[in-house]
């Protein structure tokens, strides 16, 4: 590559180590304003209030300097998944255009909750993981109903993560709920797993 010539930011992004890219998007949010990504009922902060704080310790459990990093890493984790979320997505019309749909009838599944949608500086995204090429994962709108308890990224990541719960036969491979859907179609399989989340 010629001096003069630039970067890509993807390309720097994969460069750094996984740690590196962690530390630069809790920054990124951080810069951005945005301190908790979780639902305002878990909003992060720098120590726990004096009541929790006090019944932990009245039952043996105190902050460490490795809970502490722990929970930094989990939070930069989250960080990492939901801006991979929002760069794996599609905006609402090129899902339409790839579709051959009206952008208002994806706008419409989103607020009606049938997609999932991931919003971060005012727009709004639609994960790719719901579909496979130009179709929709089966029974996708009832998954989402069913786990409409879950933030983006818990349901992304439930989603997409093999389960013992779920096994392909003959070889009995445990399957993400995504990949059971995407090859049996059995969608009372995973709306049973998901009453137990």
């Amino acid at each position: 590559m010629s001096a003069g010539m630039p970067i890509s930011a993807d390309r720097a992004l994969r460069a750094l180590s996984e740690m590196d890219r962690l530390r630069l998007a809790e920054q990124v949010f951080i810069e951005a304003g945005i301190h908790s990504l979780l639902p305002q009922i878990h909003p992060i902060a720098a120590t726990l209030p004096e009541a929790e704080a006090s019944a932990l310790a009245h039952v043996g459990l105190k902050p460490t300097a490795k809970t502490r990093a722990n929970a930094a890493k989990s939070r930069a984790r989250y960080a990492t998944t939901y801006l991979d979320l929002f760069n794996n997505a599609d905006t609402s019309m090129e899902l339409a255009a790839k579709l051959g749909l009206d952008p208002s009838r994806i706008r419409q599944r989103i607020r009606e909750q049938s997609l999932l949608s991931i919003e971060l500086n005012g727009e709004r995204r639609v994960p790719r993981f719901q579909f496979q090429g130009k179709v929709e994962v089966p029974g996708l709108s009832k998954v989402l109903s069913a786990t409409s308890m879950l933030s983006q990224v818990a349901f992304a990541m439930w989603f997409l993560s093999p389960t013992p719960d779920l096994e392909i036969e003959p070889d009995a491979v445990p399957v993400s709920p995504r990949e059971w859907l995407l090859r049996t179609g059995d969608v009372a399989a995973v709306l049973a797993l998901a009453e137990s989340l």
